[in-house]
């Protein structure tokens, strides 16, 4: 250390310490601008060399350093930044952080957390200091019980060489972690003794314990499952065992094991002799929810074939799309439901395919940054090892029903369907998760598994869930009250991760009370790392990014290879496999659970669908008069997220109705909130758009609607559940339900209540366009008056044409 200290004109043992602090802390945050603290003796003056008092002053040291820089570059970067300080060490740091136009932040110390101290070789002398009779030692025993600030380093000189010690605040981090911390910094000041023109950012700095500990003992999750526990088989055999039980209920409508079972044969059997479809091709099921929808996706497995979810729902340009893309080969709607129901149905022949590992189960189509979505291509042997992990880690005896309200769009629908059927127990299908509490007060011993959103709505309802048992949250971070209220019901409580590339759950964290939020530890047969950006190990605790491999990974994205190629890499720790890169962010706890902390990118989850901003900027940039578009997203009063599109038109152009023009080119979950008109986009130092300085909706001025109140009284209803809904006061019956804040999900709260009073089904796509009072009120009283005139039929007058 001393000779490469050396190496560089001015430099002192205490730059050198105090730059590889620097480093440390670069490698753990990842940042490049750091400061530092550090105490000065205040004696500069040579008056006050020889006085009894203490002086002591403490300097802010910020450190700005390019990580692509070697240690001795730094080194005399940080000389620098020394010399600079203390030739103004006698501005007292409170008066320094006054004259600071930061608001100060009382909960933590002012512009620093960490402190480094190298303390003189004279503070170690006492030894031979006499005072008469009196003897002058330390106070071994001696442990300061606070800490100034959160982290401190002190260093000491000594005869044998160097000693260091970390004093820290026990608040904020555990033994465990300081110990490892000292762990890294020895490793880290060895490398940098062995290396220092090596950029400071690649400096090797985790031991080799932790590097164990991350990749093998958090890792280690191999499980043999039989060759012969595929779905299929696991199917077959609970129908041949439970073949009297309800395997789906829908409505008032129940189909039995055996009826599933041979339903599906039949619907097999069509596939293969009407439609001629052999066994590798695929198929898209676009289907109102009903239990047909099961009947297919089963008949479509055993034929060998592969399915591909389509939303009913869904804008036709995206639905086109979706099928050129893929190649489909057959899309089996309404219209393919009705053929195959006047099909002459004989004695179904018993298929025999036989699954290969890697053929095709399903595709399903997310969200693409580019501006088209992308179908994540899943194998039969992914989908078999998962169910395989479910049976592992859910006990059957906890549940009874399986309530599947996910769209079969969303791969949370893959647990609700294919675990349940494996289990010789029931699933509810429902029309959509607000039918939830329609049977929850009727039925028992429930499993429900859907996203926080939706559990939220339940809990704010005040629903009763006496009848639920187990609860399974993914596709969004799930707030911290949710949990909390339903372990305190005594409900078993879940918090899954995955993407839909890692076929649905990749890890899971079944809850305690009192427990932070986490996302886990992974699934049988699944290995997660986070890494940094050279896909080096990051150490426990700290953050970087997500990456998935084992057998749960995707085959690839369908016909897009470098797309795939991208995605998916060549392992750094295992030949032969893959990795998948999710995007996402987190951190190891020191057990071996994972803390989730945000996207890395532009993609986010809206009530757990993936949506890539990217896509919803495309679709708004392809319109004629939209010079620029830019979408982020926010999140509302009660923690909800909602999208934002902030776009500049063209000069003199009137008011355009962008809800209308993205409704026929994405899904409505996929539709901004807010769309607000800018003039320019605030532009960053670098060019670019600077997203941070674009206003929150809520405090940009909205162009005002003139209030009209309610006329009649549907109107004077809709705006007491608006008010509820939205928690808004003085709303008018032509004021927008999105311009107030609303989205989808409050979307469907609204049309079932409206359901719940008025019996009248209002459609989502329509109430999307014209989302106001005033036309919900002619909707409901239109069709009243239909049904009342349907009712007296005297009142209708019978012409003859």
């Amino acid at each position: 250390m001393f000779s490469l200290v050396k190496e560089v004109e001015g430099g002192t043992l205490f730059t050198a310490l105090l730059s590889v602090v620097f480093v440390l802390l670069h490698r753990y945050t990842q940042q490049e601008d750091i400061v530092i603290g550090s105490p000065v003796a205040g004696r500069a003056h040579a008056d006050l060399e020889k006085q009894i008092g203490l002086y002591i002053n403490t300097l802010a040291l910020r450190i700005r350093s390019s990580g692509h820089h070697d240690f001795r570059t730094l080194l005399a970067e940080v000389r620098e930044v020394c010399l600079d300080a203390f030739a103004h060490q006698e501005l007292a740091f409170e008066e320094l952080v006054a004259m600071l136009p930061y608001k100060r932040d009382m909960s933590r110390n002012a512009l620093f957390d960490v402190m480094v101290v190298l303390e003189d070789k004279d503070n170690q002398s006492h030894e031979q200091l006499v005072l008469d009779d009196l003897a002058v030692g330390t106070y071994p025993e001696y442990i300061n019980p606070t800490s100034k600030v959160d982290l401190s380093f002190f260093f000491r000189e000594r005869a044998a060489g160097l000693h260091f010690m970390i004093e820290y605040n026990s608040d904020i981090y555990h033994r465990d972690t300081i110990e490892r911390m000292a762990g890294n910094f020895e490793v880290l000041l060895d490398a940098i003794l062995i290396n220092p023109a090596g950029p400071i950012s690649e400096l090797p700095f985790i031991t080799a314990d932790e590097r164990q500990k991350i990749c093998d003992d958090f890792n280690d999750t191999s499980i043999e499952f039989p060759s012969d526990a595929t779905f299929l088989h696991q199917f077959k055999e609970k129908a041949a065992l439970y073949p009297a039980y309800d395997a789906v209920l829908f409505e008032e409508k129940r189909l039995s094991y055996r009826e599933l079972d041979e339903a599906s044969d039949v619907v097999a059997a069509y596939l293969a002799a009407s439609r001629h479809l052999l066994p590798g091709d695929l198929v898209g099921v676009k289907l109102e929810r009903s239990e047909w929808i099961i009947i297919v996706l089963l008949g479509i497995i055993k034929s060998g074939t592969a399915y591909i979810p389509v939303d009913p729902a869904y804008p036709q340009h995206r639905i086109d799309y979706m099928m050129s893309d893929s190649g489909c080969k057959l899309l089996f709607d309404e219209e393919e439901l009705e053929r195959f129901r006047k099909w002459p149905k004989g004695e179904p022949a018993v298929l025999t395919y036989r699954h290969q590992p890697n053929d095709t189960a399903y595709v399903i189509y997310t969200s693409g940054s580019t501006g088209t979505p992308k179908g994540v291509v899943i194998s039969h042997h992914s989908l078999n090892t998962f169910i395989n992990w479910c049976h592992l880690e859910f006990d059957r005896d906890d549940f009874d029903l399986v309530y599947s309200a996910t769209s079969i769009c969303f791969d949370l629908s893959v647990f609700e369907i294919f675990y349940t059927l494996t289990t010789g127990k029931s699933i509810r299908f429902l029309s959509g998760p607000l039918s939830i509490p329609v049977f929850l007060s009727r039925e028992e011993k429930v499993l429900i598994n859907t996203v926080p959103a939706v559990m939220g709505y339940l809990l704010n309802e005040n629903i009763d869930l006496g009848g639920v048992t187990v609860v399974n949250m993914a596709g969004e971070p799930l707030p911290q009250r949710y949990a909390d209220q339903l372990l305190s019901k005594g409900i078993v409580v879940r918090n899954l991760y995955g993407p839909s590339e890692d076929t649905t759950y990749s890890t899971c964290y079944k809850m305690q009370a009192g427990d932070e939020v986490l996302i886990g530890s992974p699934v049988s047969n699944t290995q997660l790392y986070i890494l940094d950006k050279r896909l080096d190990i990051r150490p426990i605790g700290a953050v970087g990014e997500i990456y998935l491999s084992g057998d749960g990974l995707a085959l690839s994205y369908l016909n897009k290879p470098d797309l795939t190629a991208d995605k998916f890499i060549t392992h750094p720790f295992r030949t032969g496999e893959r990795l998948y890169k999710t995007g996402d962010l987190g951190r190891w706890t020191s057990n071996g659970n994972v803390v989730f902390i945000g996207r890395e990118d532009s993609q986010v989850k809206i009530h757990g669908y993936r949506v890539e901003l990217g896509e919803v900027e495309q679709a708004l940039q392809q319109h004629k008069e939209v010079k620029n578009a830019v979408v982020l997203c926010w999140k509302n009063a009660d923690g909800d997220d909602y999208l934002a599109a902030y776009i500049i038109v063209s000069e003199s152009v009137p008011d355009i109705n962008f809800k209308s023009y993205l409704s026929a080119r994405l899904p409505a979950y996929m539709i901004p909130s807010w769309f607000i008109p800018m003039n320019e986009f605030p532009i960053g130092a670098t060019g670019k758009i600077n997203r941070k300085l674009l206003p929150e909706p809520d405090k940009v001025a909205a162009v005002k609607v003139a209030y009209v109140p309610p006329s009649n009284e549907i109107e004077k209803t809709l705006q007491l559940i608006w008010k509820d809904l939205l928690h808004k006061d003085n709303i008018g019956i032509r004021d927008n339900f999105f311009d107030l804040g609303g989205h989808s999900l409050k979307a469907i709260q609204l049309i079932m209540r409206v359901k719940s009073i008025y019996h009248v089904s209002i459609n989502l796509s329509y109430f999307l366009l014209e989302a106001t009072i005033e036309e919900l009120a002619n909707q409901i009283a239109f069709v009243l008056d239909q049904e009342k005139q349907l009712r007296d039929k005297e009142t209708l007058v019978q012409i003859k044409i």
